[in-house]
């Protein structure tokens, strides 16, 4: 999806300094997501030469020319995205105290793509993502915040991917002792209009204890609970998107 300007981009710019400004015009010659509103604390990290990178990389996707710009990959996407990581971390830890330590570099997975068992063997991610939780990619099984940021794109999401069996029957416990709140929770009408539902696999059958509140919150049958949104290209690089 390539990105697109509303018609008052102009202007827009027009209200930062003269720093911003410069963003700003560097966003529009290269076609990229107009940053907006607080976006400049934010995605400061991030030039243009990040997404400049992944658009290339969508047209040569192989490993001569990831090599050869491998220098630019180090220095203008992974580095920066790093950086942007433990921001967004450190704009959580008021709330997640056990973000303090997490590093860009524990938190972000491999560009690499496990190209082992599917039909597309194209070999790099055409975007960087990161895990932020309490132990980065190697704790998988804790719940956190996923981000990912490509050409033109922002996802974000957040939940448990991986539950293991005893944290599993926790959780459906907790739903269980209060299953209209859960309820409340995911019928909000903010987390529906950004995410829509809660999302992954779920049980055919359930124990007569979490059967008996299926009725009021279906997701007690979730093995999975996560939630992720795509935002479009004009808000790819704007902070109140992270926010939410």
């Amino acid at each position: 999806m390539s990105p697109l300007y509303k018609p008052n981009s102009q202007s827009v710019c027009h209200r930062q300094n003269a720093d911003k400004r410069a963003v700003c015009k560097t966003y529009q010659e290269q076609k990229l997501p107009l940053p907006l509103k607080n976006t400049y604390l934010y995605m400061s990290n991030i030039s243009t030469e990040y997404f400049a990178f992944f658009k290339e990389l969508t047209q040569n996707n192989n490993r001569e020319w990831f090599h050869a710009n491998k220098p630019r990959f180090e220095t203008h996407a992974r580095e920066p995205f790093y950086r942007l990581v433990e921001a967004i971390a450190a704009h959580l830890v008021s709330d997640e105290p056990y973000l303090t330590a997490l590093t860009g570099k524990e938190a972000t997975f491999r560009i690499n793509r496990d190209i082992r068992f599917g039909a597309d063997k194209s070999p790099y991610k055409l975007y960087l993502s990161a895990c932020i939780n309490a132990g980065g990619t190697k704790n998988k099984d804790v719940p956190g915040h996923y981000l990912e940021l490509g050409y033109g794109e922002l996802v974000v999401g957040g939940g448990a991917y991986f539950v293991e069996k005893e944290w599993l029957l926790r959780i459906r416990r907790a739903i269980a002792a209060d299953p209209q709140h859960f309820a409340a929770l995911t019928n909000a009408p903010e987390f529906v209009q950004y995410f829509g539902e809660i999302k992954g696999a779920r049980n055919k059958r359930l124990a007569p204890e979490f059967a008996a509140v299926q009725g009021i919150t279906p997701y007690i049958a979730n093995t999975q609970f996560y939630w992720m949104t795509s935002l479009p290209p004009t808000q790819a690089a704007t902070a109140d998107a992270l926010d939410r």
